[in-house]
């Protein structure tokens, strides 16, 4: 995804109560004290990342170090007591653990500031209300020279280079002696993106089989991987086209490509025989896509539908038809109540 992937803008700098705030956070024993914590990490590494020549690759290795290193114990907080303590239990808090890459990234000589932020789920911080309450974690702004990122260790299956889903659109205030002062969160790219490719085959009887391969890009490979991880955990969550009674998946394989582009890719083989009255064959083409559900067909909509980020949903279908294959066929987007005629096969 082509930078640059994070936007903001400082708003109300010299706010008397907030920099009264940003005064005694840099200085409080649980916060600002911590900035010159001594944390035992292993010289060999700390000196390879100084080595490092470029700031991204320096971002990232410590960015991974974190997350290989210690497990976020679910806290979300702002405030903590040490840095070398997450490490000695392995289990921080969402501070804690960003902390300690804020740590990393100084010894490394990269710029970067502790940003004060409130989830989605804990409600959008308002500026003109002077009071830390309002918020709930801290992440992190770190400057890779005109390029800045808003990183949160947590995020373990998302890129530096992604803002967190969680704290998107929202307002934050960066803490620091120089720059302090509010920012808004956001991202204007595409960063939801999923591109699902279907290559099947129908024989003489009606059946088909064929290979899906979709490609997870951002917010939507992030999704898929707690997805795989919930998967057995609860009745409620399915593989996509689950809900396909005659669907029979022979295979189903992952590669997570760990660098920054934040891809991942899933495949999958499959059969089935799909539901058909007289000549004609009801083919639903967005059985592997995402929105398997129309997002609009609610009848009574009280607010207005926030999708959150740009998204991109691509589904390319090739089925090759058997030869002197008589009955014509349809295809038929049955949630969306669309219905392609058979000029939208790609036939070989």
């Amino acid at each position: 995804m082509a930078p640059p992937c994070f936007v903001s803008s400082m708003l109300n700098k010299f706010g008397t109560n907030w920099s009264v705030y940003n005064f005694y956070l840099l200085r409080a024993r649980h916060f600002g004290h911590l900035f010159r914590e001594k944390v035992g990490i292993a010289a060999s590494f700390t000196d390879s990342l100084k080595k490092m020549a470029r700031t991204e690759d320096k971002i990232s290795a410590a960015y991974r170090y974190v997350q290989k290193n210690v497990e976020w114990n679910g806290e979300q907080v702002f405030y903590f007591n040490s840095v070398e303590e997450c490490l000695k239990t392995k289990t921080p808090s969402s501070a804690e653990m960003n902390f300690l890459l804020l740590n990393l990234l100084r010894m490394a000589g990269v710029s970067c500031y502790p940003l004060l932020v409130s989830t989605h789920e804990n409600g959008n911080p308002d500026e003109s209300f002077s009071i830390l309450s309002q918020f709930n974690g801290l992440d992190l702004i770190v400057y890779d020279s005109l390029l800045f990122y808003d990183v949160d260790c947590t995020q373990k299956d998302l890129s530096f280079k992604i803002p967190p889903y969680n704290i998107l659109n929202t307002y934050a205030y960066l803490v620091d002696f120089d720059k302090y002062g509010w920012i808004f969160i956001t991202d204007n790219r595409i960063s939801m993106i999923k591109e699902t490719s279907i290559q099947a085959e129908m024989d003489s009887q009606g059946g088909i089989k064929g290979l899906s391969q979709s490609r997870m890009i951002g917010y939507a490979k992030s999704s898929e991987m707690e997805k795989i991880r919930n998967q057995g955990k609860s009745k409620d969550r399915s593989a996509p086209g689950e809900n396909m009674t005659d669907l029979v998946m022979d295979s189903v394989s992952y590669i997570h490509n760990l660098d920054d582009n934040d891809t991942l890719i899933g495949k999958m083989s499959f059969r089935f025989k799909p539901s058909n009255t007289d000549k004609i064959y009801f083919i639903n083409p967005l059985l592997f896509a995402v929105q398997e559900e129309n997002p609009f067909r609610d009848s009574i909509r009280l607010s207005d539908i926030d999708f959150g980020v740009k998204q991109s949903y691509r589904v390319n279908v090739e089925l090759k038809l058997p030869d002197n294959f008589p009955p014509p066929v349809c295809l038929q987007i049955s949630c969306w109540k669309n219905r392609i005629p058979p000029s939208g096969l790609k036939e070989k």
